[in-house]
């Protein structure tokens, strides 16, 4: 993904160093000694592997964090944002009890600033489960919210779905029953701030992989056969794409769109022409164009493949270029082969007295 020239950088810093001197003075502070004794040094360093063996074990801990770190990404990747920094780290003191610190702290351009507590959300065999909350956890998130004079807002990544939500955790109390289901997230859904969008096109969109004429293509009697590429094509709906950014964005959106694919071989005379690569929507409304889904799903869709093998989660963050998935599809962006519809969710009027 290809960033834009905005000035959206991380702040440096060496965690590292810091965080390891912070964990080793834990350590001291609990089992006594001084930071130039050797022998404490050593004790540290031993006690680091059990917990850490148990933690790469735990796959829900795995998964819960990586959310943590795609949203993050996410967020810079949409490139709408002023800052954005991780607000669950190093100690805090306070006389209040039952606080909860959310995940991250997002300043907007406008100066509005926010709270986010990202939550990962696996529903099962049961589609339409909502997502669970408890009084206890809500409040704690709100009071922290309070005391620092910052609305908390709750990021759900749906995994069933390839979805996200960001929505006030006041959603998810409705007289009193305190639960998040996926249409009101999907209602109140406030990605659109951060810079999400529907896109849409027109459809089909098919990669065309023609054979190479001059090479052996004959199919045998198993109905199987060997190919050389000679050319590859890309078309929308019947248009053949030609420009670079056309065929780069209807690549993206092919592989990591949602829409349903086919694969077709073309024969002529027992002997493969080409195979097309068929992405089509699962339901067309009639209008022209279908929505291929949202740049935060695609950018899921993206991120998950990247640190996912078979189902097991190989890394929890990857660098990311801020704006680059902002700048997909550039605001001046025309083409009439290759025509883009985009749509930005704004979040709903909020009701005089309804709390943030």
């Amino acid at each position: 993904m290809e960033g834009s020239n905005d000035d959206i950088r991380p702040i440096p810093r060496d965690p590292l160093r810091f965080e390891l001197m912070q964990l080793f003075t834990a350590h001291l502070d609990a089992r006594g000694g001084t930071l130039q004794d050797v022998n404490a040094q050593g004790e540290f360093l031993a006690s680091l592997g059990q917990p850490l063996t148990r933690a790469v074990a735990d796959s829900t801990l795995a998964r819960g964090l990586r959310a943590e770190a795609m949203f993050a990404a996410l967020v810079v990747s949409l490139g709408q944002i002023t800052l954005i920094k991780q607000e669950d780290v190093g100690t805090a003191w306070t006389a209040r009890r039952e606080l909860a610190i959310p995940d991250y702290r997002i300043v907007l351009p406008d100066g509005t600033t926010f709270l986010v507590e990202v939550k990962h959300f696996h529903q099962g065999s049961t589609p339409t489960k909502p997502f669970p909350i408890t009084r206890k956890y809500m409040t704690a998130l709100r009071t922290y919210g309070e005391l620092v004079g910052c609305p908390v807002k709750l990021a759900v990544y749906w995994e069933r779905w390839n979805v996200w939500t960001l929505v006030p955790v006041s959603a998810c109390d409705r007289g009193g029953r305190l639960s998040l289901p996926m249409p009101r997230a999907v209602q109140a859904n406030e990605m659109g701030m951060l810079g999400d969008l529907h896109v849409g096109t027109r459809f089909p969109l098919r990669l065309r992989l023609i054979a190479d004429a001059t090479r052996k293509r004959t199919m045998d009697d198993n109905g199987e056969v060997a190919f050389t590429i000679r050319d590859v094509e890309l078309y929308c709906s019947k248009r053949r794409l030609t420009g670079e950014r056309e065929k780069s964005l209807a690549m993206w959106l092919m592989v990591y769109g949602g829409w349903e694919e086919k694969t077709t071989a073309r024969i002529r005379d027992g002997e493969l022409v080409g195979v097309d690569v068929i992405r089509t929507p699962q339901e067309d409304h009639g209008q022209g164009f279908e929505f291929v889904g949202t740049l935060s799903s695609l950018f899921s869709s993206w991120y998950l493949s990247s640190t996912s093998d078979a189902n097991r989660v190989t890394r929890l963050g990857i660098k990311v270029t801020s704006g680059s998935l902002g700048s997909l599809i550039p605001t001046d962006y025309h083409s009439d082969t290759f025509p883009i519809w985009r749509m930005q969710q704004m979040p709903e009027p909020r009701r005089s007295g309804e709390p943030a």
